[in-house]
């Protein structure tokens, strides 16, 4: 091969598919010397080039009998593993070795789902897939002993419904002992904002959305809290005579609602204050247009 067809592109219509062919194929030779082992399906070596890609559709050819003879003899020459089975073996005893190597950098902990572990080897989600295998009980026993022997975990993974079933119960708790807010941070905090956006996509089902409106569920956080904030306006406008927050007042909660009003009206100056909102603070008697004061003129 020479050095002017490396320079050129695989893409290049103009180069014959034997030769792209055998381009890729001195590439998967480099990646198997310089790392170890062979490229995962995502894989891309060198620089944006899908090698991972490229080995993965001649698996596929060969599964279906349709890789040419000559190549076979050359990727069985370098011990390419074609066979299915032997591929996922191998790729296995990969991502164990490289957790036993997260393990020795972080042994107080296991990789996260989305955590890549090196980078753009997806471990924590191989890490996950074993789980589920487990339990379902596909997991084959030697791989069951090979990661218990690292100290690993496998705990069965709770079912969907279930799980579902526990934060619903854990919210349940949550409004017996805080009746007047909702969880906005933590796991309870991200379930019920998955919740609202399940919801809102169509994918939360009758029975769910059923059992969290007997609970007065707040489905719109931002709404809610608008309306909080118009209440305590009012509030005050009732104590001070209908009198409204200063923003130079010394007390920080008038402030506060001196803000939301002038952000209010600022809204409203450029046609982005809703409706029935704008209805709801002129009710209340508040006006919405912002006063400017006039500049005197200083006579020479």
């Amino acid at each position: 091969m020479t050095e002017k067809l490396k320079k050129r592109e695989l893409g290049n219509p103009k180069i014959p598919a034997e030769e792209k062919w055998l381009l890729a194929y001195g590439r998967l030779v480099k990646f198997k010397r310089l790392f170890g082992h062979w490229p995962r399906p995502t894989e891309k070596y060198p620089g944006r080039f899908g090698l991972g890609q490229w080995m993965y559709k001649n698996r596929c050819q060969y599964f279906k009998q349709t890789l040419p003879a000559h190549r076979l003899r050359k990727l069985e020459a370098i011990g390419c593993p074609l066979d299915p089975i032997r591929y996922l073996d191998q790729y296995w005893e990969y991502n164990l070795k490289m957790l036993s190597r997260f393990r020795e950098r972080y042994p107080d902990r296991w990789p996260y789902v989305s955590e890549e572990y090196p980078k753009g080897n997806r471990l924590g989600r191989w890490l996950r897939e074993q789980r589920i295998k487990h339990t379902r009980g596909t997991l084959k026993k030697q791989f069951q002993s090979r990661l218990r022997s690292i100290g690993f975990p496998l705990k069965p993974i709770t079912r969907h419904h279930d799980l579902w079933r526990q934060r619903f119960l854990a919210l349940k708790e949550y409004r017996e002992k805080h009746p007047d807010r909702w969880p906005d941070t933590g796991v309870l905090g991200r379930w019920c904002t998955s919740q609202r956006s399940k919801r809102t996509t169509g994918h939360l089902n009758r029975h769910r959305t059923g059992l969290l409106n007997k609970m007065d569920f707040d489905w719109n956080t931002k709404e809610t809290q608008w309306f909080r904030r118009c209440d305590q306006v009012a509030d005050y406008m009732l104590r001070h005579g209908g009198g409204l927050p200063r923003a130079s007042s010394p007390v920080e909660s008038e402030r506060i609602l001196s803000s939301w009003l002038i952000f209010q009206r600022n809204r409203s100056r450029r046609g982005l204050l809703e409706p029935h909102r704008t209805r709801r603070l002129r009710r209340m008697g508040i006006s919405l247009t912002t006063r400017r004061r006039s500049r005197k003129r200083s006579s020479h």
